[in-house]
């Protein structure tokens, strides 16, 4: 299951290829664009581990990819979620690839229903892992 966390938001400084690793780099609003009301992602640095694996959400005008991520902390300013795709809408079309990626790009931390299996829920419930 990948780590869950309430409003978690960032805009991207650069732009990344459909198949490269999202740099969240700037803390203090040095290159990461905030958005109000969220957390970027250097202010979770006590909730979201060093190697923890997220589900993302990320979109761009009017194209999205979700998918899984590797979360690496590289300095308090600056982190990476290498990207594993699962599903992604590009100029319309339904896909299971990444999309390129334009500065500005917002991405989220955001829950998907494989994150809700019977399971997850009886463990939530009832405890256990």
């Amino acid at each position: 299951m990948s780590f869950l966390l309430d409003r978690c938001r960032q805009g991207l400084k650069d732009s990344v290829g459909s198949s490269g690793n999202m740099i969240l780099a700037g803390a203090y609003g040095a290159g990461a664009i905030p958005i109000d009301g969220y957390y970027k992602f250097y202010q979770t640095s006590t909730l979201i581990g060093a190697n923890d694996t997220i589900r993302y959400l990320v979109e761009d005008g009017d194209n999205f990819e979700i998918g899984t991520g590797f979360y690496q902390r590289y300095s308090y300013a600056t982190s990476i979620i290498n990207r594993t795709p699962e599903q992604s809408l590009l100029n319309g079309t339904a896909a299971t690839s990444g999309i390129a990626l334009n500065a500005g790009a917002i991405v989220s931390i955001i829950p998907a229903r494989q994150d809700f299996s019977f399971q997850t829920a009886m463990a939530f419930l009832y405890g256990g892992p």
